[in-house]
Protein backbone atom coordinates (compact mmCIF):
# COMPACT_ATOMS: atom_id res chain seq x y z
CA UNK A 1 0.00 0.00 0.00
CA UNK A 2 1.19 3.47 -0.91
CA UNK A 3 0.26 6.09 1.73
CA UNK A 4 -1.20 9.21 0.19
CA UNK A 5 1.33 11.53 1.84
CA UNK A 6 4.19 9.43 0.38
CA UNK A 7 2.64 9.68 -3.08
CA UNK A 8 2.27 13.46 -2.74
CA UNK A 9 5.83 13.87 -1.47
CA UNK A 10 7.28 11.66 -4.24
CA UNK A 11 5.38 13.54 -6.93
CA UNK A 12 6.63 16.84 -5.55
CA UNK A 13 10.27 15.70 -5.41
CA UNK A 14 10.48 13.78 -8.69
CA UNK A 15 7.89 15.85 -10.59
CA UNK A 16 6.30 12.76 -12.15
CA UNK A 17 2.96 10.97 -11.53
CA UNK A 18 3.15 8.14 -8.98
CA UNK A 19 0.86 5.09 -9.13
CA UNK A 20 0.43 2.11 -6.84
CA UNK A 21 0.60 -1.61 -7.54
CA UNK A 22 -1.19 -4.43 -5.70
CA UNK A 23 0.65 -7.74 -5.74
CA UNK A 24 2.06 -10.56 -3.64
CA UNK A 25 4.88 -13.09 -3.59
CA UNK A 26 2.44 -15.85 -4.50
CA UNK A 27 0.74 -14.08 -7.40
CA UNK A 28 3.21 -11.42 -8.55
CA UNK A 29 1.18 -8.56 -10.06
CA UNK A 30 -2.54 -8.50 -9.22
CA UNK A 31 -3.64 -4.96 -10.13
CA UNK A 32 -2.16 -1.64 -11.22
CA UNK A 33 -3.46 1.78 -10.25
CA UNK A 34 -4.86 3.77 -13.15
CA UNK A 35 -3.51 7.31 -13.74
CA UNK A 36 -6.87 8.25 -15.26
CA UNK A 37 -9.40 7.17 -12.60
CA UNK A 38 -7.35 6.02 -9.60
CA UNK A 39 -8.83 2.50 -9.45
CA UNK A 40 -6.63 -0.58 -9.33
CA UNK A 41 -7.34 -2.39 -12.61
CA UNK A 42 -6.95 -6.17 -12.32
CA UNK A 43 -4.24 -7.76 -14.47
CA UNK A 44 -6.66 -10.30 -15.90
CA UNK A 45 -4.06 -11.95 -18.13
CA UNK A 46 -2.23 -12.96 -14.95
CA UNK A 47 -4.91 -13.52 -12.30
CA UNK A 48 -8.60 -14.06 -11.69
CA UNK A 49 -9.87 -12.16 -8.66
CA UNK A 50 -12.95 -12.95 -6.54
CA UNK A 51 -14.02 -12.16 -2.98
CA UNK A 52 -14.95 -14.38 -0.04
CA UNK A 53 -17.81 -13.08 2.08
CA UNK A 54 -19.85 -14.95 4.72
CA UNK A 55 -18.40 -18.27 3.61
CA UNK A 56 -19.30 -17.80 -0.07
CA UNK A 57 -17.21 -16.70 -3.05
CA UNK A 58 -18.59 -13.81 -5.14
CA UNK A 59 -17.43 -12.18 -8.40
CA UNK A 60 -17.69 -8.64 -6.96
CA UNK A 61 -18.20 -6.73 -3.70
CA UNK A 62 -16.28 -6.43 -0.45
CA UNK A 63 -14.55 -9.42 1.07
CA UNK A 64 -11.33 -11.40 1.35
CA UNK A 65 -9.31 -11.46 -1.87
CA UNK A 66 -9.51 -14.88 -3.54
CA UNK A 67 -6.93 -15.15 -6.32
CA UNK A 68 -6.33 -17.74 -9.04
CA UNK A 69 -2.99 -17.49 -10.83
CA UNK A 70 -3.45 -18.06 -14.57
CA UNK A 71 0.24 -18.21 -15.53
CA UNK A 72 1.83 -20.50 -12.94
CA UNK A 73 1.95 -23.83 -14.77
CA UNK A 74 4.40 -25.43 -12.31
CA UNK A 75 2.41 -24.97 -9.09
CA UNK A 76 -1.03 -23.48 -9.87
CA UNK A 77 -2.75 -21.65 -7.03
CA UNK A 78 -6.50 -21.94 -7.48
CA UNK A 79 -8.80 -19.76 -5.38
CA UNK A 80 -5.97 -18.88 -3.02
CA UNK A 81 -7.05 -16.77 -0.05
CA UNK A 82 -4.74 -13.77 -0.13
CA UNK A 83 -6.16 -12.72 3.28
CA UNK A 84 -6.50 -9.08 2.21
CA UNK A 85 -9.82 -7.25 2.46
CA UNK A 86 -10.67 -5.61 -0.87
CA UNK A 87 -13.65 -4.10 -2.70
CA UNK A 88 -13.94 -5.56 -6.21
CA UNK A 89 -15.91 -3.81 -8.95
CA UNK A 90 -17.23 -4.83 -12.37
CA UNK A 91 -19.22 -3.10 -15.10
CA UNK A 92 -19.26 0.67 -15.60
CA UNK A 93 -18.05 1.33 -12.04
CA UNK A 94 -14.82 -0.57 -12.83
CA UNK A 95 -14.11 0.97 -16.22
CA UNK A 96 -12.60 4.15 -17.64
CA UNK A 97 -11.40 5.23 -21.07
CA UNK A 98 -8.04 3.53 -20.49
CA UNK A 99 -9.62 0.33 -19.16
CA UNK A 100 -12.96 -0.26 -20.90
CA UNK A 101 -13.54 -3.81 -19.62
CA UNK A 102 -12.65 -6.17 -16.79
CA UNK A 103 -12.59 -5.89 -13.01
CA UNK A 104 -11.12 -3.19 -10.80
CA UNK A 105 -10.33 -2.87 -7.10
CA UNK A 106 -11.56 0.33 -5.51
CA UNK A 107 -10.22 -0.27 -2.01
CA UNK A 108 -7.52 -2.42 -0.36
CA UNK A 109 -8.00 -2.44 3.40
CA UNK A 110 -5.24 -4.74 4.64
CA UNK A 111 -4.91 -8.16 6.17
CA UNK A 112 -7.91 -9.88 7.74
CA UNK A 113 -5.89 -10.83 10.82
CA UNK A 114 -4.71 -7.25 11.27
CA UNK A 115 -8.19 -5.72 11.34
CA UNK A 116 -9.25 -4.54 14.81
CA UNK A 117 -12.97 -4.22 15.45
CA UNK A 118 -14.04 -1.44 17.82
CA UNK A 119 -17.79 -1.83 17.42
CA UNK A 120 -20.14 -3.05 14.71
CA UNK A 121 -19.21 -1.25 11.47
CA UNK A 122 -16.28 0.52 13.16
CA UNK A 123 -12.81 -0.96 12.69
CA UNK A 124 -9.24 -0.07 11.80
CA UNK A 125 -6.37 -1.97 10.22
CA UNK A 126 -2.60 -2.20 10.34
CA UNK A 127 -2.11 -0.11 7.19
CA UNK A 128 -3.59 2.91 8.93
CA UNK A 129 -1.41 2.39 12.02
CA UNK A 130 1.75 1.99 9.94
CA UNK A 131 0.85 5.11 7.97
CA UNK A 132 0.77 7.11 11.22
CA UNK A 133 4.37 6.08 11.93
CA UNK A 134 5.54 6.61 8.36
CA UNK A 135 3.98 10.06 8.08
CA UNK A 136 5.34 11.17 11.44
CA UNK A 137 8.84 9.96 10.54
CA UNK A 138 8.69 11.53 7.08
CA UNK A 139 8.21 14.98 8.59
CA UNK A 140 10.21 14.54 11.80
CA UNK A 141 13.62 13.21 10.80
CA UNK A 142 12.67 9.51 11.30
CA UNK A 143 12.56 10.12 15.04
CA UNK A 144 10.60 6.94 15.85
CA UNK A 145 13.08 4.06 16.05
CA UNK A 146 10.77 1.31 17.34
CA UNK A 147 7.06 1.09 18.10
CA UNK A 148 4.29 -1.22 19.26
CA UNK A 149 0.51 -0.78 19.28
CA UNK A 150 -1.92 -2.32 21.74
CA UNK A 151 -5.70 -1.91 21.65
CA UNK A 152 -7.66 -2.44 24.88
CA UNK A 153 -11.07 -3.45 23.57
CA UNK A 154 -13.08 -3.02 26.77
CA UNK A 155 -11.76 0.48 27.46
CA UNK A 156 -11.63 1.33 23.73
CA UNK A 157 -8.11 2.63 24.19
CA UNK A 158 -5.31 2.44 21.62
CA UNK A 159 -1.83 2.71 23.11
CA UNK A 160 1.29 3.39 21.07
CA UNK A 161 4.59 2.57 22.75
CA UNK A 162 7.52 4.36 21.13
CA UNK A 163 11.31 4.32 21.26
CA UNK A 164 12.69 7.63 19.99
CA UNK A 165 16.07 7.86 18.29
CA UNK A 166 17.85 10.38 20.50
CA UNK A 167 20.22 11.36 17.70
CA UNK A 168 17.33 12.28 15.37
CA UNK A 169 14.63 13.53 17.73
CA UNK A 170 13.82 17.14 16.72
CA UNK A 171 11.60 17.86 19.73
CA UNK A 172 12.63 19.72 22.87
CA UNK A 173 10.40 17.61 25.11
CA UNK A 174 8.52 14.33 25.17
CA UNK A 175 5.29 16.28 25.56
CA UNK A 176 5.92 18.01 22.23
CA UNK A 177 6.74 14.70 20.53
CA UNK A 178 3.60 13.12 21.97
CA UNK A 179 1.43 16.00 20.75
CA UNK A 180 2.91 15.68 17.24
CA UNK A 181 2.23 11.93 17.13
CA UNK A 182 -1.36 12.40 18.30
CA UNK A 183 -1.90 15.12 15.69
CA UNK A 184 -0.56 12.76 13.02
CA UNK A 185 -2.95 10.03 14.16
CA UNK A 186 -5.90 12.42 14.00
CA UNK A 187 -4.92 13.52 10.48
CA UNK A 188 -5.03 9.93 9.19
CA UNK A 189 -7.70 8.11 11.21
CA UNK A 190 -11.36 8.52 10.33
CA UNK A 191 -13.11 11.20 12.43
CA UNK A 192 -15.58 8.65 13.77
CA UNK A 193 -12.73 6.48 15.05
CA UNK A 194 -10.97 9.47 16.62
CA UNK A 195 -14.14 10.30 18.56
CA UNK A 196 -14.81 6.70 19.58
CA UNK A 197 -11.46 5.64 21.02
CA UNK A 198 -8.81 7.09 23.32
CA UNK A 199 -5.35 7.30 21.76
CA UNK A 200 -2.31 7.56 24.00
CA UNK A 201 1.46 7.53 23.48
CA UNK A 202 4.07 6.18 25.89
CA UNK A 203 7.84 6.55 25.55
CA UNK A 204 10.29 3.82 26.61
CA UNK A 205 13.99 3.05 26.14
CA UNK A 206 13.41 -0.36 24.54
CA UNK A 207 10.60 -2.67 23.44
CA UNK A 208 10.47 -6.40 24.08
CA UNK A 209 8.91 -8.17 21.11
CA UNK A 210 6.22 -10.82 21.63
CA UNK A 211 6.94 -14.36 20.50
CA UNK A 212 5.29 -15.70 17.36
CA UNK A 213 4.28 -13.91 14.18
CA UNK A 214 4.65 -10.15 14.31
CA UNK A 215 1.41 -8.18 14.60
CA UNK A 216 1.29 -4.43 14.18
CA UNK A 217 -1.38 -4.18 16.86
CA UNK A 218 -1.95 -6.50 19.80
CA UNK A 219 -5.51 -6.72 21.12
CA UNK A 220 -6.31 -7.14 24.80
CA UNK A 221 -9.53 -6.84 26.80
Amino acid sequence: MLPEFVRTLAQKIFEVPVAGMYGSEEMNGIALQCPECGLYHVLEDNVNVEVLRDGEVYPTGKGEAIITNLCNHVMPLIRYNQADIITLLDGDAAHCKLYPEGHSISKIEGRVLDVVRVEDNVEFNSFMLIEVIDKFNAFNNSAIKEYKYCFHSRAKKLELTVVLDKTKNPFNSLAAAKEAIIDTFKSIARPRLVKMIEFDVNFVDSIMRDEGKFRVCKVEE
